[in-house]
């Protein structure tokens, strides 16, 4: 049997740019390692280090194949600059409750760990942050989450609201590594 991990395995977009660069550049001064923050629904929003991502882009609905008799998670595949992606709604991977079913954009994150590519369809994305790597505390210390959620994430911060905001995993995301 093909496990669904082997489908995620493509080669990267040549000449990659992310329409992000000008919020790097802002962030250039101050410390810590960048991310970028995006919403899975209206009230979870989660941050992916920019190490990790390949390519942010938004797609329309009918550039994407739907595909049968898979996990309720993968909405399909799509090609970018000639490359084929598999596209899966983040939000429903970890079990949230989402919104927004039929879209007429999609807003996609690629991510790449090791050598698989992955693109993440996610509600919004926001916004580039700067974190510093001894104020994210370890996932395990935050009890109202529940495990399957927690295994997707390296850890966490309290924002200004003290709100939670996780910090994505892209390896045990794109390998769907179940605990």
């Amino acid at each position: 049997m093909v496990e669904l991990t082997d489908f995620f395995k493509t080669t990267p977009p040549k000449n990659v740019s992310l329409n992000l660069l000008q919020t790097e550049n802002n962030l250039q001064n101050k410390a810590g390692k960048s991310y970028l923050k995006v919403s899975l629904t209206s009230d979870v929003e989660i941050a992916i280090a920019m190490k990790d991502i390949v390519q942010v882009l938004v797609i329309p609905s009918e550039k994407i194949a739907f595909l049968p008799n898979l996990p309720n998670y993968v909405i399909g595949l799509f090609n970018q600059r000639n490359r084929v992606f598999w596209l899966i709604k983040l939000s429903s991977l970890l079990q949230l409750k989402s919104e927004n079913y039929h879209v007429k954009n999609y807003e996609i994150v690629i991510i790449k760990a090791e050598e698989t590519y992955l693109g993440l369809e996610v509600e919004k994305v926001n916004n580039m942050i700067r974190l510093e790597e001894d104020n994210i505390k370890n996932i395990s210390q935050k009890e109202s989450i529940s495990p399957h959620f927690k295994h997707y994430f390296k850890g966490y911060i309290l924002d200004k609201d003290n709100q939670p905001l996780f910090i994505a995993n892209p390896y045990t995301i794109i390998n769907n590594e179940q605990n």
